[in-house]
Formats: structure tokens, C-alpha cells, sequence
């Protein structure tokens, strides 16, 4: 399989259920107050240059070429005009071709050089887009920790991702002092953040309280893009993405961590506990296509089903305490 046919597969989404995500999300009502959701709300302001210092700086640009030290040296010159085209493109619902094309990047990680999924990608994006995406990502980073629960600590300012590892450390001290057999359970998907479903995506923020310009500012980050792949120096044909999340576009990178939210209380209803530490997730994904574990897999989990009630008896007394 090629680079090209294989991401324009990865990228291309799969039937998902939408009665079944409605179903699910349905169980959640909002958690954000009005004042809360107001937070997020609005155009872009004079934050664009502040959230414009606070980038990294010695990044590879997009397509266009134009670095981070561009903007930053001409900013007096087209900064104005830069945060009025970002509003004419929030008014339209898309952004310029340019803003919307990313190219794909390969780093070589391990074993058969030949296997597609050996290679780490890296999506090359300009500037400018990433920057509209840092400012709306600032917003939900002021709100993130009123709609997440304390004990998932990545992508939440002020909590530290380490403290589940001490978490797990203490479940099984304490079951081993105690003598009670407990059973703890760490999944990781493949490709998590390429296969995020968009309707699922903006149909948990509504349910969250988000309000309706916030929606649209993440709905205009994935609306029609496009991605080409970089092989030795030469581009494949752009393809359109039409599910997933790219990592290095800020918001919607902190979107997966509301998604994660909901998909903790899942465990949580079904009676598994699982330490979050970066991509825990649950035994199968309402917004996606296919379960994330195999059947041998789901039922060594059954046999741990006698022991789960004294899980939620360490969750209850370690965990919420």
C-alpha cells in the first residue's frame, strides 16, 4: 500500500451510528452556566498578538513558507488585516484554500520501513491558521476544568498528569496490603486522534453548554480541509479529510479531552476503572467506526467482572476523597 492511498484511507471516515450518539450523549446535560459559555464566545480581539508571542518559535511552516518571525516582525503592517480575513472566513463558515491545506510530514519510528503505520506524521500547517486556532484553544483552556473531572489530568492547566501515576501506585499498595484482588485495565487506540467523528464532536459541545460561536469557530478549524503527503520531497495529491483531528491544531487537540470526559463516565457505568494517562480509553467509541479492543481481549475482561465492585470501592475511597 502507498503513503498516499494509505492516509487518504486513514482520513476518510467510516459509518458511525448517529442514534447510538445521540443515545449517549443524552445521558449528560450541560455543564456550563451561561456566564461560563460566555467565555468562549465573541470574534478575535487585540488576544491575537499576545497568543501570536506566545508560540513556539523555529517550527517548520506550512505551504506558504511564512514562519512565526514573519508575523511577529510585520505584524504593525498586516496584523489588522489578518484578524479581519479570519473574520471574514468565520462569517462564511471556510477558510482560504491556503488556510485549510496541510502537508504530512513523515519520521521513521521503527521496524519494517516499508509499513505505512511505522511512520510518525507530522502535519505542516501555516501560521496563520494555527494561530486563530491558539486563540479559540485559550478560551476553552479558561473553562476546560469545569467541564472535565479532577482525576483526568491531561490537557488541564494547574493538574499534573504524574498524580495518576501515583494514583495507581496507592490502588495497588493499599489492595496488596489489604489483600483484595482488583483488576486495573489500560487501553490505548490506535490512530485516537484520526478518527474523531466532526457530528459527534460538535454535538458533545452543545451538550457540554458550549455556546453557538465557539461551535462554529471549531467547525471552521476541520470544514473542508485537505492534506498532501511529503515523500522525499515530492507532494501526492491533496486528499479531503473528512473525520479526525490534527494534533498540532491546539483546539481541537483539547477537544479530545472533553471527548475523553465522556468516555470516563462510560467506565464508570459499566463498572471499570481505568488511570487515565494520556489515551485510556473506553472498550468501544459511540463516535467511532470500529471496537477498540478484540474479542479475546473483551473476554479476559468479563473474567475480571467478580472483581470490579471492590474497584469502585478503591475509586470511591482513593479517588473522590
Amino acid at each position: 500500500m502507498s503513503l498516499s492511498s494509505f492516509y487518504s484511507s486513514l482520513l476518510s471516515a467510516s459509518s458511525t451510528d448517529p442514534a447510538v450518539q445521540t443515545s449517549f450523549l443524552g445521558n449528560h446535560s450541560s455543564l456550563l452556566d451561561p456566564d461560563q459559555a460566555a467565555l468562549c464566545e465573541g470574534l478575535l480581539t487585540s488576544e491575537c498578538f499576545t497568543a501570536l508571542h506566545g508560540m513556539a518559535r523555529r517550527k517548520a511552516p506550512g505551504l506558504d513558507g511564512l514562519a512565526i518571525k514573519f508575523y511577529l516582525k510585520f505584524w504593525n503592517v498586516l496584523g489588522n488585516d489578518l484578524v479581519a480575513v479570519l473574520h471574514a472566513c468565520f462569517a462564511s463558515g471556510c477558510l482560504s484554500l491556503s488556510k485549510r491545506r496541510g502537508i504530512i510530514c513523515l519520521t521513521f519510528k521503527k521496524a519494517d520501513r516499508l509499513d505505512p503505520r511505522n511512520w510518525r506524521p507530522v502535519t505542516l500547517l501555516n501560521v496563520d491558521y494555527k494561530l486563530a486556532s491558539r486563540l479559540i484553544a485559550g478560551r476553552l483552556l479558561k473553562v476546560i476544568h469545569l467541564v472535565v473531572d479532577k482525576d483526568q489530568t491531561c490537557g488541564v492547566p494547574g493538574r499534573f498528569i504524574g498524580e495518576n501515576v501515583a494514583l495507581l501506585r496507592d490502588v495497588i499498595d493499599y489492595a496488596s496490603s489489604s489483600d483484595i484482588p482488583i483488576a486495573i485495565l489500560s487501553l490505548d487506540q490506535e490512530k485516537a486522534f484520526d478518527r474523531v467523528d466532526w457530528s459527534f464532536m460538535r454535538s458533545m459541545l452543545s451538550a457540554m453548554g458550549f455556546g453557538p460561536s465557539f461551535i462554529s469557530w471549531v467547525d471552521l478549524f476541520h470544514c473542508c480541509v485537505q492534506s498532501s503527503v511529503n515523500v522525499n520531497g515530492y507532494l501526492s495529491p491533496f486528499c479531503s479529510l473528512s473525520w479526525g483531528v490534527r494534533k498540532v491544531v491546539l483546539c481541537l487537540h483539547c477537544c479530545i479531552f472533553l471527548c475523553l470526559r465522556f468516555l470516563r463516565l462510560t467506565f464508570v457505568e459499566t463498572l471499570v476503572f481505568v488511570v487515565f494517562a494520556f489515551q485510556a480509553l473506553p472498550l468501544c467509541h459511540p463516535f467511532l467506526s470500529m471496537p477498540m479492543i478484540c474479542p479475546s481481549s473483551l473476554h479476559r475482561m468479563i473474567l475480571f467482572l467478580p472483581f470490579l465492585r471492590r474497584i469502585l470501592f478503591l475509586r470511591k475511597h482513593l479517588v473522590l476523597n
